[in-house]
């Protein structure tokens, strides 16, 4: 039974908020320790979520890699498609 004060629409919002500080920290933690160095313990933290939700989330240190290099690659073709649409 859910709470009465429960929003879903606000729970998913949180969760994708969440999720992109995760991505966000763990890009800089890849790009600064380097894969292996990366903690995921340090992300979490830098991403202020908890391990549990971090793994949750996003699963494992590669399935948070490929995340991260899915979510750079559609940002640089929204970049591509809104620069060519101001031609």
């Amino acid at each position: 039974m859910r709470p009465q004060n429960s929003n879903p629409k606000s729970h998913q919002g949180d969760e994708s908020a969440a999720r992109a500080r995760i991505l966000h920290a763990a890009f800089g933690a890849f790009v600064k320790n380097g894969y292996a160095a990366a903690s995921m313990l340090a992300i979490a933290t830098e991403a202020r979520v908890s391990k549990r939700d971090l793994y949750a989330l996003v699963g494992n240190k590669q399935a948070m890699l490929v995340a991260c290099i899915r979510c750079r690659r559609i940002c640089q073709c929204r970049t591509t498609v809104t620069a060519s649409r101001q031609c």
